[in-house]
């Protein structure tokens, strides 16, 4: 990353900070990179209650970036989720891999509040529906997703309305097999009329933190 690039990161990061009360107007937390991050810049942020790990994602793999995350930024996540956990959302992803257990595990020990579903890596729906009647139990949020670049099939959609998950994540709006998606949610939509809802802010459930 060039220094332009880098300072612009930087200060979007203590924008967030500033944002939710963890740092003031004129504040600007030292920073210091971290390695291992592949698809997110990683910097340890030193607040006055304590460094925390702060992740910020970007548009593109960085397929030079150093594979090996050095053990201590597991306690910097951590100092992080204790500090916002209640305002933002947390969400586990490859290392929950939509098991139920592991979603337990991680809510019993503070580890997020909200879980991804990916029905194909849970290999059944049924594996995939406990994994969120855990979450749902832990008061965790939970975001149903489908997979990069798979077909038109609307299944999901389906999924996502028959088991109450408040949020969908299937890409942006662009390409046959987003759309698809998108417009099926648009038809059961009209279809429920007045019975239809919309979550809102409210889909964000942060009060589980163990």
């Amino acid at each position: 990353m060039n220094v332009t690039a880098d300072s612009v990161a930087r200060q979007e990061v203590v924008t967030v900070l500033r944002r939710l009360g963890l740092a003031g107007p004129g504040e600007t937390p030292a920073m210091t990179a971290l390695p291992g991050g592949v698809s997110s810049d990683i910097w340890r942020v030193d607040l006055p209650q304590g460094p925390v790990c702060v992740k910020r994602a970007l548009p593109r793999l960085k397929v030079e970036a150093l594979w090996e995350a050095p053990v201590e930024r597991n306690a910097y996540e951590r100092a992080w989720i204790e500090a916002v956990g209640d305002r933002v959302q947390i969400v586990g992803d490859d290392l929950l891999v939509t098991n139920a257990g592991r979603v337990r595990r991680a809510a019993e020990r503070g580890a997020g509040n909200a879980v991804l579903l990916k029905p194909n890596q849970a290999w059944t729906l049924t594996e995939a529906r406990a994994a969120h009647a855990a979450a749902c139990e832990a008061g965790w949020g939970a975001i149903l997703s489908a997979r990069s670049g798979e077909s038109e099939d609307v299944t999901i959609v389906h999924l996502a309305v028959g088991w109450g998950v408040r949020q969908l994540k299937v890409g942006a709006f662009s390409r046959s097999e987003r759309m698809a998606k998108w417009n099926e949610a648009l038809r059961i939509e009209e279809a429920l009329g007045p019975e239809a809802r919309l979550a809102g802010r409210g889909v964000f459930r942060t009060t589980g933190r163990g």
